[in-house]
């Protein structure tokens, strides 16, 4: 259990450093300081590091269940409008 936890923390933690290093990819490459291909690239690495990390935080069950096809939920069915249910008050007269 403490595992799982440390597990999850780290990840989460290097998910934002992740998310805060695009950021400044990007304003680097607006600013001119940094050239769009390495900042493309680097952003692509970043983001290649993220799709590991998700990777890392799921759980094993639903790895396994990861290939499979989802099945579709049984469609409802739509009635016609039912007629309210009426209920016996005080005196015996439906309301």
């Amino acid at each position: 259990m403490k595992n799982h936890t440390v597990k999850m923390f780290v990840c989460k933690i290097a998910m934002a450093g992740l998310g805060i290093f695009i950021l400044q990819l990007l304003s680097a490459v607006i600013e001119g300081s940094l050239a769009l291909w390495l900042g493309v690239l680097g952003a692509l690495a970043a983001l290649v590091a993220l799709n590991l990390l998700c990777g890392v935080l799921l759980s094993p069950a639903q790895r396994a269940g990861a290939g499979q096809p989802r099945t579709a939920a049984p469609a409802r069915r739509v009635s016609a409008r039912t007629a309210p249910s009426l209920r016996v008050v005080r005196g015996g007269r439906a309301a």
